[in-house]
């Protein structure tokens, strides 16, 4: 198992260590993490692996967010974008019926 811990109270750029045959990866973070934008650094963290967490593939997928996309089309995808907030709204509700 590995995990990548990103903290402002890191001293190195990069460490390595180990914990219960776990490997821990510690690095500092490009931007100072804040309150304000905790969230933000948390969303563009998890597009890096979105491959990995997507319940889509093929031609779905690589429609996934991208350098080459504009500021219009990644707004669309944005968590605290209307749409995309009853999107989420409405799958929550069906899975609890």
């Amino acid at each position: 198992m590995q995990y990548e811990i990103i903290s402002n109270k890191a001293t190195n750029e990069y460490r390595e260590t180990s914990l219960a045959k776990s490997r821990i990866i510690i690095r500092k973070p490009k931007v100072p993490v804040t309150e304000k934008n905790y969230m933000a650094l948390q969303f563009l963290d998890m597009l890096k692996d979105v491959d990995v967490y997507s319940e889509i593939s093929g031609t779905d997928l690589q429609k996934r967010p991208n350098d080459r996309m504009s500021d219009e089309e990644f707004e669309q995808l944005a968590p605290w974008n209307e749409e995309v907030k009853a999107e989420i709204k409405r799958w929550a509700a069906n899975l609890k019926k």
